[in-house]
């Protein structure tokens, strides 16, 4: 895996969730409130600031977003200014908020929850709004931090990562999609390596892992064998999508979180987005299937 460029015009403070389609990337500043988007061929790059703390964003089928919040979840225009509450099953419990988000191959948002005083106290959750119906399943709990959601290249299985136990989750899923038949620890990383964050997979079923406060992506092979390492000159290395014409290109966010000069002359390039050329082909983001009722609310 090679690099193709570092995108310099904004360093986030933690950037997330990266997605794109034929001609943009879009990704987040999980602290600030702001969402952006690169053109692939320009490389012009627009901010907007939204009036919500966005921790994850989607794609639906409609054109528009679907976010995820410290809030709750929202549906969005394209613009970014139109913002429709959907659900937060967090509302009840202040300690708790929701994290990471993805569109599963059929077309359900998945996202997770932490506690955001204790980070290593084991209350998260994965939860799953299903498409067009619109109802929200509790998947499962346990987590300390629900993190890094990515499903097998057949659909039949789910990684999630349980970031403040060091461990990534394999779960088989059953027919219905939203449930699972068995789950194990796939794989564990240890404390110096970082803590596992996003995730994402490629054609060939290798999962790629970015590690927070770990300054680089792992590779590993669907026995769990590390197969590559991209080192990165920065710290926090949040999530990666592929992207291009043929899905052969990665963009991994990165972080900027906590670091002082020290860090940031070490890893002068946290908080910055990475373009690299790599020789598998990936998965492209999926959308979600937004119900009737649901696109009539964001018109409205």
């Amino acid at each position: 895996m090679e690099f193709m460029s570092t995108h310099r015009q904004y360093r986030n403070v933690i950037g997330e969730s990266p997605i794109a389609d034929s001609t943009y990337i879009y990704w987040v500043d999980a602290e600030c409130c702001q969402i952006f988007r690169l053109n692939i061929f320009t490389q012009e790059t627009v901010r907007y600031n939204v009036e919500i703390p966005v921790t994850a964003i989607a794609f639906t089928d409609v054109g528009s977003f679907i976010l995820a919040s410290k809030q709750g979840i929202y549906l969005t225009d394209a613009t970014f200014q139109a913002l429709v509450f959907i659900c937060d099953p967090c509302k009840e419990e202040p300690d708790i908020r929701i994290n990471d988000a993805v569109v599963s191959p059929n077309g359900d948002l998945w996202f997770g929850t932490m506690n955001d005083v204790v980070l290593d106290k084991p209350d998260g959750c994965i939860y799953i709004l299903k498409g067009k119906a619109g109802d929200v399943i509790k998947f499962d709990s346990g987590f300390s931090v629900a993190n890094g959601i990515t499903f097998s290249p057949d659909g039949l299985k789910a990684y999630i990562t349980n970031m403040f136990r060091g461990e990534i989750v394999e779960y088989i899923l059953a027919d219905d999609g939203v449930h699972f038949s068995s789950k194990r620890v796939f794989l564990t990383l240890d404390i110096d390596e970082g803590r596992p964050d996003g995730l994402s997979m490629d054609r060939q079923g290798n999962l790629y892992v970015c590690h927070w406060n770990g300054n680089r992506v792992s590779v590993y092979d669907p026995s769990g064998a590390c197969i590559d390492r991209i080192i990165l000159p920065a710290t926090h290395v949040t999530r990666c999508t592929f992207y291009g014409p043929s899905l052969s290109q990665l963009v991994v966010t990165t972080g900027s979180y906590q670091c002082d000069e020290t860090s940031l002359s070490e890893f002068p390039d946290s908080g910055y987005v990475f373009l690299l050329d790599t020789d598998q082909q990936g998965i492209a983001d999926q959308h979600y299937k937004m119900s009737s009722f649901m696109y009539q609310m964001l018109k409205a």
